[in-house]
């Protein structure tokens, strides 16, 4: 697969994901798992799954789509995304090594992590193109 087509739909499935958490805390809290307990605590955990899952997401899911166009010459943003993505999933495996077994949303969420971590790896690894090299490289 391509390096653009693999950036643009780490990108796009990021953004999406961000959206959901934005606009809809609550299917997304159904899907991981977590519960309010108590009325009182509603509206910081909506605020917490919207911080992290919707404006985080959402967030470096536009940055990867900026480099979608010429992911070679967004390397270092590349390298950091993935990591971001492999950290994720690490933090995940951990949690199945010391809590157990998620069931399969957790095992299907670990597997898009790598993948997606993995996938702008690679595609960061893209040859830059003749146009975007007489350009200024960016730093981050």
């Amino acid at each position: 697969m391509k390096p653009v087509v693999i950036t643009a739909t780490v990108g796009l499935l990021t953004v999406a994901l961000g959206c959901v958490g934005l606009f809809d805390p609550l299917l997304v809290m159904g899907f991981v798992g977590f519960d309010t307990a108590s009325a009182s605590y509603s509206a910081n955990v909506l605020s917490e799954v919207r911080a992290v899952y919707g404006g985080l997401f959402a967030v470096i899911g536009a940055y990867t789509l900026l480099a979608a166009p010429s992911p070679g010459s967004h390397r270092a943003r590349l390298v950091f995304i993935g990591l971001v993505w492999l950290g994720i999933f690490g933090g995940r495996t951990f949690g199945m090594w010391m809590d157990g077994y998620p069931g399969v949303k957790g095992s299907v969420s670990a597997v898009l992590e790598l993948l997606m971590g993995i996938g702008l790896l690679i595609s960061s690894r893209a040859e830059v193109s003749s146009s975007d090299a007489a350009q200024p490289q960016e730093g981050a």
